[in-house]
């Protein structure tokens, strides 16, 4: 298990109606969500990770978040 040789990981989300409004922006309470999504996939790209808890009795939780919004890429 080694994030070494990754410069970056690439998760892709599917947005679902219910987490836009109505000028399809996502709503800020859903992006923690896409961050847990996609560290659970990355790390499952790397390892098992049920595999690894059960070896070791070690798991993963995000026990702190922070984040800052930045301004949409104007087209």
């Amino acid at each position: 298990m080694s994030l070494k040789g990754k410069k970056t990981y690439i998760s892709k989300l599917k947005i679902r109606y219910s987490e836009v409004d109505r000028q399809n922006i996502v709503y800020n309470s859903h992006y923690l969500t896409y961050y847990d999504i996609s560290l659970s996939e990355m790390l499952d790209s790397l390892f098992d990770q049920e595999e690894y808890i059960k070896e070791t009795n070690n798991e993963f939780h995000t026990v702190a978040v922070s984040y800052t919004h930045l301004r949409a890429h104007e087209t």
